[in-house]
C-alpha cells in the first residue's frame, strides 16, 4: 500500500499488532521559470521598463520584480501550479493566469492607452479561510467592457462565508446537496467600475480551487444566482476553449477544482465522506549539487530594518529561511530574492515576516523594502497596486483620508478643488497671506478655501476664468501636473516630446515634459500623453507620492 504526500495515518493496518516498517522515497520536484516582455499597444509596441509584475496564488504573493530597461522581466525557481501573474505600470493593473506543467512559460504583457484594470480581490469572514484561488479571463472582461477614452476597472470580488442558517441562498443550496457536507459557501461579485456585472457579463472566467479531494466522495458544485439554487455541470475532459458558463471539472492529479463562469453570486462544494484517514482541509496548494552557495543580504536596500538569513552558505536545492525585523513604526513592503543572473526565486510567506526558498544552482541576493506604518484599513487598497504605497503616506501625512470608514475609492474621479487641496496638505497646509478670495465661486466655509488662496497666491492656478475657480469641475491630467511643475519652480526642460497631443504652444508642455523627467507620470501610450483624461484618487496621490517622496 502507498500514501499520498503529507497524508496523516492513525492505524495503517487495522487488528494486526507488531512491529511495522516504513519506507519512504523523496524525488526532488523539477522547477521552471516563467518571462515575458511588458510592452505598449501601439504599433511598433514600445517596451515599458519599471513595471512590476507580481505572481501570486490567491491572497499570498509568491515573488516580485521589475521589467528592465528592455521590457523584459523574468522568474526562476517555480514548481508546476497554478498562478495568477500581476503587471502594475502608471494606474494599470492586469491580471493573467499561468499553468507551469514541465517547461519555462512566456507571459507577455500589452498595456493600452487607457487603463484596462483586471483585479482579483479575496476576502473572509471570521473563522473561514479563503481557497488560494487563481483566476483567467479577467483582462478579457475588461477588454469586453472598455468604453473608448474611458478608464476601465473590472474586479472579481470572492469571499468565503460562514455557514449561516438564516442567508436565504445557502439554504437553498443545502436543498439540493441532499444531506451532502457543504465544505465551502463564496460570495462572488463581478464589478466594472464599480457597478456589478455579474448578471450582463458573458465572458467565462475559469476558476482554479486547490482541493483535498481524500475521503470525499459525489462532488457537486453549486451556485444560487438570479434567485435559483442549481447544480453545475460536471464535464468528463478539462476544455481548453469554448468554455461554457455553469460548468466545472474535477482536476484529481492537479488537487484542483476548476470552474467555468460568467455569472456571480453565491457558489458551494458539497461531498459525502468515503472515510477518515487522518486530517485533511478542503483546499491547499502546491507541495514542494554539492556546490557551495553564498547568500548575499543586501543591507543598503533595508533602511528601517532587518534581513536575517539562517545561512551564509547553502548548497542547491537547501531551504533557506529569511527573518525580516522592520523598526519600530515601519513594517515589511516587499522582499526580493534573486539569482547570480537577476532573475527572481519564488519565496514561501511563513507568516511573522519570515520567509522561506529553494537555494538555486548559483549565489542568491536578497533584499528587501521597509516603509512606514499606516492606519490604512481600506478593503479597496490592496498590496501589489500601484498605488498602495502612495495611499499609506497620504493618510501618513494627513494628505487625504478615505471616502468611508473602509474605502479609499483609488478609481474616483478628483476635482480641481480636491487637488489643490491634497497638493497644499503635501506642502505642510502653509497659511496664506491674502484672506479674501477673487473666485465668485469659491466659499469662505469650504474645505478648499484656504487651499485656493495659497494655490493662487503661488501661482500655481489662475482659475478658469477671472472670476471662476470651477472647484467641482474634474481635474485632467494635463491641470494636475501643471499644479505641481508650477509648485516645483516651473523648470524649463529641454527634451524632445514624443506626445503628438501634447502641443509646444499648450500651457501644460513645459509641465508634461517635466513630470516625465522627473519620473512622476508618463504618457497612457509611447506617444500619447491624454492631457484631458480625468485623474483619479489613486493617480493623483501617486503624482504627489513620487515628487515629494524622493
Amino acid at each position: 500500500m502507498s500514501y499520498r504526500d503529507k497524508q496523516s495515518v492513525t492505524d495503517p493496518i487495522p487488528d494486526i499488532t507488531g512491529s511495522l516498517t516504513l519506507y519512504a522515497q523523496w524525488q526532488q520536484q523539477s522547477r521552471y521559470g516563467l518571462a515575458g516582455l511588458v510592452s505598449t499597444d501601439s504599433a511598433p509596441a514600445v517596451p515599458i521598463p519599471n513595471a512590476t509584475i507580481t505572481i501570486r496564488q490567491g491572497n499570498t504573493v509568491l515573488s516580485v520584480t521589475k521589467s528592465d530597461e528592455n521590457g523584459q522581466y523574468s522568474f526562476t525557481n517555480l514548481l508546476p501550479g497554478s498562478y495568477n501573474v500581476v503587471c502594475t505600470y502608471d494606474g494599470k493593473t492586469v491580471t493573467k493566469a499561468v499553468v507551469v506543467t514541465d517547461g519555462p512559460v512566456d507571459v507577455p504583457f500589452t498595456l493600452s492607452n487607457t487603463a484596462k484594470n483586471s483585479l482579483l480581490v479575496l476576502g473572509n469572514d471570521s473563522g473561514v479561510t479563503v481557497p488560494p484561488l487563481v483566476v483567467d479571463g479577467l483582462a478579457s472582461v475588461a477588454d469586453a467592457q472598455a468604453q473608448p477614452g474611458a478608464v476601465t476597472t473590472v474586479k472579481l470580488t470572492v469571499t468565503a462565508k460562514a455557514p449561516n442558517e438564516t442567508n436565504g441562498e445557502q439554504a437553498a443550496i443545502q436543498v439540493l446537496t441532499k444531506d451532502q457536507t457543504v465544505g465551502l459557501y463564496l460570495d462572488a461579485q463581478l464589478t466594472c467600475n464599480g457597478t456589478s456585472i455579474g448578471a450582463s457579463n458573458d465572458t467565462v472566467l475559469e476558476i482554479l480551487m486547490p482541493y483535498d479531494f481524500s475521503a470525499k466522495n459525489d462532488l457537486k458544485v453549486l451556485r444560487w444566482h438570479d434567485g435559483v439554487a442549481s447544480e453545475l455541470k460536471e464535464l468528463n475532459s478539462r476544455p481548453t476553449s469554448d468554455f461554457a458558463d455553469g460548468t466545472w471539472f474535477k482536476d484529481v492529479t492537479r488537487k484542483q477544482i476548476i470552474v467555468y463562469a460568467s455569472k456571480f453570486s453565491t457558489y458551494a462544494v458539497s461531498y459525502s465522506t468515503v472515510s477518515n484517514n487522518g486530517g485533511s482541509s478542503n483546499f491547499g496548494g502546491n507541495s514542494g549539487g554539492s556546490s557551495i552557495y553564498p547568500i548575499i543580504v543586501d543591507k543598503t536596500s533595508a533602511a528601517h530594518g532587518e534581513l536575517i538569513s539562517d545561512k551564509s552558505v547553502a548548497s542547491a536545492g537547501a531551504k533557506i529561511t529569511i527573518s525580516a525585523k522592520p523598526d519600530s513604526g515601519y513594517r515589511l513592503h516587499h522582499l526580493i530574492v534573486t539569482d547570480a543572473n537577476g532573475k527572481a526565486i519564488l519565496y514561501t510567506n511563513k507568516g511573522n515576516d519570515t520567509y522561506t526558498f529553494a537555494m538555486p544552482n548559483s549565489k542568491a541576493t536578497v533584499s528587501a523594502e521597509f516603509v512606514r506604518q499606516s492606519e490604512n484599513s481600506f478593503t479597496d487598497v490592496n498590496s501589489g497596486t500601484y498605488y498602495y504605497d502612495a495611499v499609506e503616506w497620504a493618510l501618513d501625512k494627513g494628505i487625504t483620508g478615505g471616502t468611508g470608514a473602509a474605502t479609499f475609492a483609488p478609481d474616483g474621479i478628483c476635482t480641481r478643488a480636491q487637488t489643490v487641496t491634497f497638493l497644499w496638505r503635501a506642502m505642510g497646509s502653509p497659511e496664506p497671506t491674502v484672506t479674501n478670495c477673487s473666485f465668485t465661486d469659491v466659499a469662505k466655509d469650504a474645505y478648499y478655501y484656504k487651499a485656493v488662496l495659497w494655490a493662487t497666491e503661488k501661482g500655481i492656478t489662475v482659475g478658469t476664468s477671472a472670476k471662476t475657480f470651477s472647484p467641482d469641475k474634474t481635474v485632467t491630467r494635463a491641470q494636475t501636473v501643471t499644479f505641481l511643475w508650477r509648485a516645483a519652480g516651473k523648470s524649463t526642460v529641454t527634451t524632445t516630446n514624443p506626445f503628438g497631443d501634447v502641443k509646444a504652444s499648450n500651457y501644460y508642455a513645459n509641465a508634461v515634459m517635466w513630470a516625465v523627467k522627473e519620473g512622476i507620470t508618463s504618457g497612457t501610450s509611447a506617444t500619447v500623453f491624454s492631457p484631458a483624461a480625468g485623474c483619479t484618487r489613486a493617480q493623483i496621490v501617486t503624482f504627489l507620492y513620487r515628487y515629494l517622496n524622493k
